[in-house]
């Protein structure tokens, strides 16, 4: 493994040691990309916490106030389709990744000084739209940094911001308007945060190996050197960085030769990952029942963690910031999830075997869900009754949600030979299953109505069956023996 400066017009960098390889990856990668998705995730919930306040100030209706979870969801969902089709492979991730985030925060600033219900739908909708560019090139940005080996605990440790970022957006929302603030200044208060993560992470991501003088661990795995990924001339630039000159001719040069198995079009860290369309994604085998598995996977959480603040407030009649801390649970619970299933998915069958660790996680969010079922009386005037099971349901949550859209993901993409189309094919996975999240709001809505016990028991009922849908990729896991070129 090689690294260097790009500076100077050096095409062959001098040799690099796996510790400053490993420090890069903490500080200017994990860490970086850690920060930045947790601020994209916080920016998803003040509308949520505030919804009750929102309601009596604005006087907007509980339809109105859920079609704005509804917007957001659409929006949310058709840019993640666009993602593959469209966006990737037009800009960097990099330059994605932050656009994303300096919206989200213009977004929440509209919100934040709006009245109407028809204001805080459209800024709701934009925000979707930007929130869209934040976990396929996070995915894309960590993929060539991450051995097989490894994948799994640290995707796991590194998931745990999608939690993170909830509490945070639960905690601080509360916090404030418990403070005495009005709902419009805890708002805005992500609107601060948003752009310092967003300097924070622009000053410091580096987007791909190469940029930093490593190879990819793919290219490592095709025993290409740093001399292979460089042109006879030295080095070019991509969006004003450093970038080595490799190609997929490089690779099928290669493997002509008998040296290497061809690196193929992931070899290169910007511009240069396959697109796919939508219909192209889907008829990769496995995709489609993966992508409706997560469908109501996302359906149950979004219900959950939309509408439990609301729950707690409206039907067990906790105070707004009562019910807005232990909502917050449910991301307390996810942290340790999302950790736990990175761990449990490594050593389970030697990480060879991801689909059916997931399985695991799905009979117990079943169980976790059906729970507010069988203790609704405990729940009533027992914060640790509500915080006890509001965790345990974000445990299994987002233990599901962090290996079927990162660790398992990716194996299954490698094991059917199509890492080189990760972004795209995690573009319209997340879509799915983000219009699986639109149905949420209306569901809740018309199922609360009859009754939260029947919401609650209807939600179980499609954690099993989405359960049900991963036999096909469970099925190609077992007849299918792993790859570990990455």
């Amino acid at each position: 493994m090689n690294r260097g400066g790009p500076s100077g017009g050096a095409s062959h960098p001098p040799p690099a040691s796996a510790k400053s390889l490993e420090s890069v990856r903490l500080t200017r990668v994990l860490l970086s990309l850690w920060a930045g998705y947790a601020g994209y995730t916080m920016a998803r919930r003040p509308f949520s916490v505030a919804r009750s306040e929102i309601e009596e100030e604005t006087g907007i209706s509980k339809f109105a106030s859920s079609s704005v979870d509804t917007a957001f969801l659409l929006c949310y969902t058709v840019a993640q389709l666009m993602y593959g089709s469209y966006i990737k492979g037009r800009y960097s991730p990099r330059s994605i990744l932050l656009a994303g985030l300096v919206g989200s925060a213009l977004c929440c600033l509209i919100v934040a000084l709006s009245s109407s219900g028809l204001m805080f739908t459209l800024a709701w909708g934009l925000n979707g739209c930007f929130q869209a560019a934040g976990w396929a090139s996070c995915v894309t940005i960590l993929t060539p940094w991450l051995a097989s080996s490894e994948r799994g605990r640290i995707m796991g440790i590194w998931g745990t911001n999608m939690a993170v970022g909830g509490i945070l957006g639960n905690v601080i929302t509360s916090y404030l308007m418990g403070r005495g603030f009005s709902w419009r200044w805890a708002v805005a208060a992500d609107v601060v945060i948003l752009i310092a993560v967003a300097v924070y992470m622009g000053s410091t991501l580096i987007h791909h190996p190469n940029l930093a003088g490593f190879l990819s661990s793919q290219q490592s795995a095709d025993g290409l050197t740093w001399h292979d990924l460089t042109s006879d001339d030295g080095h070019f630039t991509v969006d004003g960085e450093f970038v080595p000159r490799v190609s997929g001719e490089l690779g099928n040069s290669k493997a002509a030769n008998g040296n290497a198995t061809a690196a193929g079009p992931s070899s290169v860290g910007s511009g240069s990952e396959g697109r796919l369309s939508f219909g192209e994604t889907l008829r990769v085998p496995g995709i489609a029942a993966i992508s409706a598995s997560y469908f109501f996977h996302k359906l149950v959480r979004y219900a959950l963690m939309f509408w439990l603040p609301y729950y707690f407030n409206k039907e067990l009649g906790y105070s707004i910031v009562a019910a807005g801390y232990m909502s917050a649970s449910v991301d307390v619970g996810g942290v340790l999830g999302s950790v736990s299933a990175g761990f449990f998915s490594d050593w389970y069958a030697g990480g060879t075997r991801r689909a059916q660790a997931t399985l695991f996680f799905v009979i117990g969010m079943a169980i976790s869900t059906a729970l507010f079922v069988v203790m609704r009386g405990a729940l009533v005037g027992s914060v640790a009754a509500c915080c006890f099971v509001s965790g345990l349901t974000g445990f299994f949550a987002f233990a599901i949600d962090s290996l079927m859209s990162g660790s398992y993901l990716q194996d299954y993409c490698e094991r059917v030979n199509v890492i080189p189309y990760l972004g795209a094919i995690s573009g319209v996975v997340g879509g799915i299953g983000a219009a699986g999240s639109i149905a949420s709001g209306y569901l809740t809505v018309a199922l609360s109505g009859a009754s939260w016990n029947v919401l609650f028991s209807v939600l179980a009922a499609m954690t099993v069956f989405a359960g049900g849908l991963m036999w096909t990729p469970i099925r190609a896991e077992m007849m299918t023996p792993p790859s570990r070129k990455l």
